[in-house]
């Protein structure tokens, strides 16, 4: 009897350490799953809030054509050929990304602003006139390559065109849009736990009745 008890306590113990190692494997995998939902929604663009144009690549028609002030980029040349750029690397081929941007056309003629993401037209060409007012615009494209340029191009004479606030992430697998289903691994984890867990249970219960007898 004590050998059988001996023997029966001693895989108890190992069944439940082996369920507790599972349970850290599938909880921290949870974990890095969760922290790439928070990186994906991580903002691709450096210095989207133009402190200045640096990590922006700027090209000037004319001297000052265009300038960042107060967190705004300002395009004020008064002829095509001024715009600012960045390259987006480390893009997920054939995901949707999301560009969020406010824009303010200003009220005067003559004026244009493009916004282009590779060679797909984000928006624009703007023409018409603006109301001095500062638009929101939320638009959403797919990445043709794992490296895109972003590119606002634009002027307006005698008035200023403003942009600030601009950002861009991975709508297709941020936090909001990730699949309720849990991945292979995963379910495959928990199916695993599930059995050691009824494993356990009835190893309890025939311990139980072994006890009852004797």
């Amino acid at each position: 009897m004590t050998k059988l008890l001996t023997l029966t306590l001693t895989l108890l113990k190992g069944s439940l350490m082996y369920f507790k190692k599972l349970s850290i494997a599938a909880a921290l995998s949870l974990s890095v799953a969760g922290m790439g939902a928070a990186q994906a929604s991580t903002n691709l663009v450096s210095n989207g809030t133009f402190v200045g144009l640096s990590d922006w690549t700027v090209v000037q028609a004319t001297s000052s054509s265009i300038y960042a002030a107060g967190n705004v980029a300002n395009f004020v040349g008064i002829g095509a050929g001024d715009s600012i750029a960045q390259t987006l690397s480390g893009l997920t081929v054939s995901d949707t990304y999301e560009f969020t941007f406010e824009l303010n056309t200003g009220s005067q003629l003559p004026a244009s602003f493009e916004a282009d993401f590779g060679s797909t037209v984000l928006l624009g060409p703007i023409t018409a006139a603006g109301t001095g007012q500062y638009v929101s615009y939320d638009i959403k494209a797919v990445a043709t390559s794992a490296t895109e340029v972003l590119k606002f191009s634009g002027y307006n004479a005698p008035g200023d065109t403003e942009l600030r606030n601009v950002s861009v992430t991975d709508y297709t697998t941020s936090a909001g849009n990730l699949s309720s289903v849990p991945e292979p691994e995963i379910f495959g984890l928990m199916m695993v736990g599930l059995s050691v867990i009824s494993l356990v249970t009835r190893r309890k219960q025939n311990t139980t009745s072994a006890f009852s007898v004797l």
